[in-house]
């Protein structure tokens, strides 16, 4: 910091040298857990999949014995990457529903911030997370093999659904994606379903940086008993010793959240007034992990 940034200069050519450098800027990167397109286990809807009903969308349910395969899966409507109309036995006229399953590692699930599911689906679906709904649209009433969608909608783009806290779902390690897709009728000339899981906002890695100073730079002042300044988010473990005046730390700090936080000193005297801060200062911002104020 020492070759930080040039500051205010006093009255009677007094020059308050600001030692402040702004954190370079590393914004929250978009995450991708699940991309359109991957290969998931699917099962079609020809019985039940797991005895007891719903046990299929646990973790511990076994679906070694399903036929594997990529998104997106349906038929009448390609493209696919598991075209149904090729099965056997083919869906249309035999089964109106398809059950999908797979496996996402997340070995830390603080780092999720939020999740979005990007589904393109006819007619309909139900979404679930290691066993907990997690979204859906058109479901029948009570989902088995045999149900169907309560009305028709067509494919053809990918509609976001906004998921729960992920808090209330995702586990460390393992971490089981289940979808069911319901069709409108048996005879539907067609059916689709892929997906993608996002979290829009990812992890946090923006260090706090300043946005306001009061003195500000290049300020012109009578005398100097206070600086204000305010982050660029709300932060913590800011205390008087953080900011030092020729070396000295301020008398007291007021503030909260971004600020601002008001350091009182005494006045300094006329000249070149040194300002920086303290090396082992702890203001860091309230993300977990949180990111440390350069």
């Amino acid at each position: 910091m020492e070759d930080g940034l040039s500051g205010i200069e006093l009255l009677k050519k007094a020059l308050l040298l600001w030692l402040l450098l702004a954190p370079s800027f590393i914004g929250a990167q978009e995450v991708v857990y699940l991309e359109a397109g991957s290969a998931w286990r699917w099962r079609p809807g020809l019985s039940e999949a797991s005895e007891p009903v719903g046990s299929w969308r646990m973790n511990s349910f076994d679906d070694s014995a399903w036929a594997e395969g990529p998104a997106p899966f349906g038929y009448g409507d390609p493209p696919f990457g598991t075209d149904l109309s090729e099965a056997d036995p083919p869906m249309r006229r035999n089964y109106s529903t398809l059950y999908l399953r797979r496996t996402l590692e997340i070995p830390n699930p603080a780092l999720v911030v939020a999740l979005e599911a990007s589904i393109d689906f006819d007619d309909g679906f139900i979404l679930w997370i290691n066993g907990v709904e997690v979204a859906s649209e058109n479901p029948p009433d009570n989902p088995a093999f045999d149900s169907r969608a309560r009305r028709s909608h067509e494919s053809g783009s990918y509609e976001v659904f906004d998921l729960p806290a992920p808090s209330d779902f995702i586990v460390a390690g393992a971490n089981t994606i289940a979808v069911q897709l319901f069709n409108s009728t048996v005879s539907s000339s067609d059916a689709k379903l892929d997906l993608a899981l996002v979290d829009p906002v990812g992890v946090d890695t923006t260090p706090p940086s300043i946005v306001g100073l009061l003195p500000g730079f290049n300020a012109r002042v009578r005398e100097l008993r206070r600086i204000d300044v305010t982050f660029s988010e709300a932060v913590a473990g800011v205390d008087a010793a953080d900011l030092l005046i020729n070396g000295t730390a301020a008398e007291s700090v007021s503030g909260e959240a971004a600020g601002p936080y008001t350091f009182r000193f005494e006045q300094p005297p006329e000249g070149n007034v040194r300002i920086s801060w303290a090396p082992g200062h702890a203001i860091r911002d309230l993300f977990i992990p949180p990111n440390d104020f350069g």
